[in-house]
């Protein structure tokens, strides 16, 4: 069952918490899915988010899990869909996540030439995102479909002269579906930039010769402020997470001082 409205979820009544995504749902520090299962610490917690996921790596995750766990009425799952132009590909057993296409470091510009085009990818996202909508819709489990910008945005920076419309109106029902973008709810007023958040990180990279790097995700209080405006019922136990957090990401200088705090975990899910 899609629940539409919020407000009405219950986050302690439920057993355990899948959440799928890419780098905004996790990451070196706590992301909206950390806050949400400090909400809910007796909840096994499964969060299946990779840095540089489309709706490829998503989906399949997403149908894995199932098949491994079995969605039931004592699961909540939240699907927060990534940006559109991304090319996710299984090779030799590991999922190779690069990334924007445009953006990326993985496909040399011969392939982008030849395979990339901007309104094939929302063609291909919106017609899984549909599916997975229609498969999650027919379990017992909880879902919140949400998304991290909306679907015309990276279009406009890049190519705004291709015209989605027809497509957009055929998938208006899965676009309806979604909860309000993470970049509309973030973004301060009166700045036009889709990676603009109330806050985010600075830090040095010496791994990769960078004095300093601005990185663009949001900080664990953007986050959330984020679920706060979703209409979550946060507590205390997500706030004073969120401030610890903040406090942490306040005296980090350099990348290496985030496994520090956050150490990299093993998936907590078997996957293929």
């Amino acid at each position: 069952m899609i629940i539409n409205d919020i407000s009405t979820v219950d986050l302690t009544s439920y057993k355990r918490l899948f959440v799928f995504g890419c780098s905004f749902t996790n990451y070196m520090w706590p992301t909206w899915a950390d806050l949400l299962h400090a909400e809910m610490p007796t909840a096994e917690f499964f969060n299946l988010g990779k840095s540089g996921a489309g709706s490829q790596f998503i989906s399949s995750m997403i149908v894995e899990a199932n098949q491994r766990y079995t969605f039931t009425e004592s699961d909540l799952i939240i699907v927060q869909w990534s940006t559109y132009f991304r090319e996710d590909r299984y090779i030799k057993n590991f999922w190779e996540t690069p990334g924007n296409i445009f953006t990326q470091q993985m496909y040399d510009e011969t392939f982008i030439r030849k395979f990339a085009c901007i309104r094939g990818y929302i063609i291909r996202d919106l017609a899984i995102m549909t599916s997975i909508k229609y498969m999650l819709n027919s379990l017992p489990c909880s879902t919140v479909l949400l998304s991290s910008i909306p679907v015309d945005a990276e279009l406009k920076m890049i190519d705004p002269d291709v015209n989605i419309d027809d497509v957009v109106d055929l998938y208006k029902d899965t676009i309806n579906s979604l909860q309000p973008a993470m970049s509309e709810l973030l973004r301060p007023p009166g700045n036009n930039s889709v990676f603009t958040w109330v806050a985010t990180v600075h830090y040095s990279d010496p791994t990769n010769n960078k004095p300093l790097v601005h990185d663009y995700h949001p900080t664990t209080e953007s986050y959330y402020i984020y679920l706060k405006k979703l209409g979550f019922n946060l507590t205390e136990k997500s706030s004073d997470f969120s401030n610890e957090a903040e406090t942490i990401l306040n005296t980090i200088k350099t990348r290496a001082e985030f496994e520090i705090y956050w150490p990299i975990k093993s998936p907590t899910i078997k996957i293929l």
